[in-house]
């Protein structure tokens, strides 16, 4: 997976990040908070997918990226996709903790939980995976009212 950050001459055109995807043009543009999916680079298909200020679908791993307001490409955080999926914050810190009791200290100090005293339980890579294995409520919930 290799974006290549371009500036666009012309028109008050911004630059973007040139991402190569199986379409016509052989790319798409990201620009400052557009999700890029790279969790298959090397398929001719679904390589480097754009979400225009969406995210695509969560997969079980870290493959789902955002484009900073400075050009750079940053990966989701495990919270960030806990989000995404409708989880509180509460619910994503007592499975990383294995504590609700933790979670409640956390939320309640404000405390950085990438740099606090509490050992992380659960590892980064399962927190993905429960994320990306989830199906968000309001879209079950949509989906049974129409039957």
């Amino acid at each position: 997976f290799s974006p290549t950050l371009t500036t666009m001459g012309g028109g008050g055109q911004e630059p973007k990040i040139l991402v190569r995807e199986a379409t016509k043009e052989g790319y798409s543009e990201a620009g400052p908070g557009d999700s890029i999916n790279f969790a298959f680079p090397n398929s001719k298909k679904r390589r480097g997918r754009v979400g225009k200020k969406y995210a695509h679908t969560l997969l079980t791993g870290d493959q789902q990226a955002v484009v900073t307001e400075d050009f750079q490409i940053r990966r989701l955080t495990p919270m960030e996709c806990w989000r995404l999926q409708a989880f509180p914050d509460e619910a994503f810190l007592a499975a990383k903790f294995g504590s609700r009791e933790i979670a409640k200290i956390i939320i309640e100090n404000k405390l950085d939980h990438y740099h606090c005293e509490y050992e992380q339980k659960m590892s980064d890579s399962s927190l993905y995976k429960q994320a990306g294995n989830s199906v968000t409520v309001a879209v079950i919930y949509d989906i049974a009212k129409r039957f």
